[in-house]
């Protein structure tokens, strides 16, 4: 039985990838040496902060982060607050925001898609029933090809959790 999960005998896949995703966070941000805080939950959720230059962050690949920076549409996502920060997570000299989490999808999505060339890629595009340009703005008409992409990137993680604890 999982901690995240009060029926007896009922196992749950959420708790377990949440265990999980908390489990390789500490030890990645340990390896790199990343600056980043962990929540007050069980397990711990593992918020980073952008590095002392300003040009990473512990929660993005390098070149996913800056493709951000450089596009003032997707950069304005990086300001969105995180909800439960001040029940959560402890105090720091600047607010605390969704994109910081490790368990944010929307930052899984972004690493994914603000990746540069990954929006040129034809299969991509094929995959998403999209064209050259279309993911220019970010997050404003949710029946944008976004909308898409984050279907398929949680089916799929979905899926790869149920696969994982359950492999046959």
């Amino acid at each position: 039985m999982s901690a995240f999960n009060d029926r007896p005998g009922v196992f749950s896949y959420a708790g377990e990838l949440r265990r999980e995703l908390s489990l390789r966070n500490q030890q990645y941000a340990k390896r790199l040496q990343l600056l980043s805080r962990e929540s007050y939950g069980d397990p711990p959720s593992i918020c980073y902060l952008p590095s002392e230059d300003g040009m990473g962050h512990g929660n993005f690949l390098r070149e996913s982060y800056c493709a951000i920076l450089r596009n003032a549409s997707w950069r304005k996502r990086l300001l969105k607050a995180h909800t439960q920060a001040r029940s959560a997570l402890p105090r720091e000299d600047r607010a605390w925001k969704e994109l910081d989490s490790s368990n944010s999808s929307d930052a899984l999505l972004m690493n994914i898609f603000c990746f540069p060339g990954t929006l040129r890629n034809r299969r991509v595009l094929d995959l998403l029933g999209s064209k050259p340009g279309s993911f220019r703005s970010l997050g404003s008409d949710r029946a944008s090809p976004w909308q898409t992409a984050e279907q398929i990137v949680r089916k799929w993680i979905c899926g790869l959790a149920t696969y994982w604890w359950n492999p046959n």
